[in-house]
């Protein structure tokens, strides 16, 4: 029982928290800021990576940190993610 009034102190900081940095943003950002660095540089190899990173990103990191939110904040979780876009 304590460990459910746990999670319920977390899931009204989660819905005001999760709004203002939205995950779906930051992945997008770190993939664009890689290929503004590979055109940056002119360094096609760096623009080669980003494909692996962005296979890494969508099939291993993505759903793991959505299991764990879930694990962690259930119904409060998969109606924020509901809510707002994928990331591509």
């Amino acid at each position: 029982m304590a460990r459910r009034a746990s999670q319920n102190q977390h899931a009204a900081p989660l819905a005001a928290n999760l709004g203002l940095a939205r995950p779906p943003d930051i992945y997008l950002a770190f993939s664009l800021f890689q290929a503004g660095i590979a055109l940056g540089v002119n360094d096609a190899w760096i623009l080669v990576t980003l494909l692996p990173a962005i296979s890494v990103m969508s099939f291993i990191v993505i759903p793991r940190e959505e299991r764990y939110l879930e694990a962690r904040f259930g119904e409060e979780y998969a109606r924020y993610k509901a809510s707002v876009r994928r990331w591509l």
